[in-house]
């Protein structure tokens, strides 16, 4: 490998880095995205089932009043033959039914009051679910045209970025297009080349001795990192 072909592959892994820049540029504006059909699709779940809370409450709230009712019918015949009762025995009978029904009546007015508490607070919470539906579709839309509109511009930078390489690929001999796309597979956007600074390789850190660096410095030689396997490249190609 001659010094030109180290420095064509310094070039293509610069500009494909600045492809990764712009696809974490595009997966931040997406995210954004996301995030809100995300937290739209849990409000739509939430209002679901809060929903369908309601109808069992508005059943079971029914069922308590109707209890009520048939209570207070209780009371109040209770208290006609009351009226009627002629003897101790059939006031004592009364009375009994009184000491009956009262407490079960309370009660019955406790769980009622509690159901309809209940409800009011879960129509609230409906309510608030139906806002934020309302409003985070539309803002949902907002996001998305500026979303398309920034990763447009992304999308057409990576093209030109694209050919670019192409180009600068087409240009190398096989063997050097070949040595990038392979190690492109493994280390693509996390440098592919490494360099050699006191006999260390940069990325890894690894001791590759003086003899290797100055070898590599002469661009006459292809060595990889014995340890993370990347491409040496002289750095007076940089």
């Amino acid at each position: 490998m001659i010094l030109e072909h180290f420095a064509l592959l310094i070039q293509v892994q610069s500009l494909d880095k600045k492809i990764g820049s712009h696809l974490k540029n595009i997966s931040i504006q997406e995210e954004r995205v996301i995030s809100l059909q995300k937290a739209r699709s849990l409000r739509e779940k939430q209002l679901a089932e809060d929903q369908e809370t309601k109808e069992k409450l508005k059943a079971e709230l029914g069922q308590k009043e109707k209890e009520l009712f048939e209570k207070d019918q209780l009371i109040a015949r209770s208290l006609e033959r009351q009226k009627t009762a002629s003897t101790e025995a059939q006031c004592k009978a009364i009375e009994n039914e009184f000491a009956q029904f009262m407490p079960q009546k309370e009660k019955l007015e406790i769980e009622v009051y509690a159901l309809l508490e209940k409800q009011e607070a879960l129509e609230q919470t409906i309510k608030d679910h139906e806002i934020f539906l309302a409003g985070s579709l539309k803002t949902l839309s907002e996001i998305q045209k500026e979303v398309d509109l920034h990763t447009q511009k992304d999308k057409e930078e990576i093209q030109i970025l694209e050919e670019r390489i192409k180009i600068d690929l087409d240009s190398a001999p096989p063997s050097i297009k070949n040595i990038w796309n392979d190690l492109s597979k493994k280390f693509r956007f996390n440098s592919p080349l490494s360099f050699v600074e006191n006999g260390v390789c940069l990325e890894c850190r690894y001791s590759v001795g003086r003899n290797t660096e100055n070898q590599i410095e002469k661009g006459g030689v292809i060595e990889f990192c014995p340890n993370c396997k990347r491409l040496l490249a002289p750095k007076k190609r940089v």
